[in-house]
């Protein structure tokens, strides 16, 4: 006859989980709300916009490159030099 595990572990686990989660939620900064909520209560709304005018006073999207292959050969040969810079350069410890 086999016998079961005891649960007793299992409920420490969970109850050791809670008060972990419990104790690290306490140390968190909570923003003043109310403070926000009365600098902002005496502001008006803003106007609505037709879409149209939004899209354009957006800025223009960017042209896809016409060389994919060298842009990305630029940017890795850019990368290699500031990690060359960086292992040249000596960090206190």
């Amino acid at each position: 006859m086999t016998r079961r595990p005891a649960a007793l572990p299992r409920c420490l686990l969970t109850a050791t989980a809670a008060v972990l989660l419990v104790s690290a939620t306490a140390c968190t900064r909570t923003p003043d709300v109310a403070r926000q909520e009365a600098a902002v209560a005496d502001q008006p709304y803003p106007d609505l916009m037709a879409t149209a005018e939004l899209l354009a006073q957006a800025p223009e999207a960017a042209e896809p490159q016409s060389n994919p292959e060298a842009a990305l050969a630029a940017r890795a040969a850019l990368l290699r030099r500031r990690a060359d810079a960086l292992r040249a350069r000596e960090f206190d410890t």
